[in-house]
């Protein structure tokens, strides 16, 4: 049975009708199986592993081109996306003001107790 277990389905199927090969492949077994069973572990785990053959590269805008047609259209913002995201960063930094004056005012305030 272990032997199937493993995936060695011919061996293990010899093995199971032949009662081990008359029990010495089942006392042979004693010795090899760890072998085996690493072996079988190994080989599951490089099937599970991602493959790191993608590498990422930073996307950098080119201040240099005078028009889109001169930059490529991955590395170009236009004025509604620059304004967006000035927007968000006002909202953010306002936020961070905000939580930052409460915990202020809640700092004094225990001192004044």
């Amino acid at each position: 049975m272990q032997r199937l277990y493993l995936g060695q389905t011919g061996l293990g199927l010899a093995m199971l009708f032949t009662f081990g090969f008359c029990g010495i492949a089942q006392f042979l077994d004693i010795f090899l199986i760890h072998d085996e069973a690493e072996k079988a572990n190994q080989q599951k785990n490089d099937q599970a592993l991602p493959t790191r053959s993608a590498k990422i590269t930073p996307r950098v805008v080119n201040k240099s081109a005078s028009s889109p047609s001169q930059a490529s259209p991955s590395t170009t913002l236009d004025k509604t996306s620059i304004d967006e995201l000035d927007n968000l960063m006002k909202e953010a930094e306002n936020a961070l003001e905000q939580t930052q004056s409460k915990q202020n005012d809640h700092h004094g305030s225990r001192q004044a107790y």
